[in-house]
């Protein structure tokens, strides 16, 4: 009687996989890092008094962080796609602040200073 039964051994080298791992997990880490920074420069141009007024838009708690800090909890918050709306929304006004400003008439009425 024959079962059709198949089977194979392999033999797993740990030390291999270890290294493996350790080597995604720092590609990974790497690749966040260069993505943080890539989007770090654009906000490392603004004023902290710009970044602090983003963080209040996102409800960041700013608290003791440092410029550093409070530009990589925006990075986090903008990357994340439960807050795609908000983002996409607070750029629209930030915009349409801007515009706002280069009226001769309504900049006199307008306190943001983005």
């Amino acid at each position: 009687m024959d079962n059709n039964i198949y089977y194979k051994i392999e033999e797993f080298d740990n030390n291999n996989n270890y290294e493996n791992d350790k080597k995604y997990e720092n590609d990974n880490n790497n690749n966040e890092e260069n993505y943080i920074h890539e989007y770090e420069y654009e906000y490392n141009e603004l004023p902290i008094k710009n970044i602090n007024l983003i963080c209040d838009y996102y409800k960041i708690k700013r608290g003791k962080l440092s410029k550093k800090q409070k530009i990589v909890e925006i990075i986090f918050f903008e990357n994340n796609m439960n807050n795609k709306d908000t983002f996409e929304n607070r750029k629209l006004l930030w915009e349409y602040v801007k515009i706002i400003k280069t009226d001769n008439f309504l900049k006199n009425y307008i306190l943001l200073d983005i």
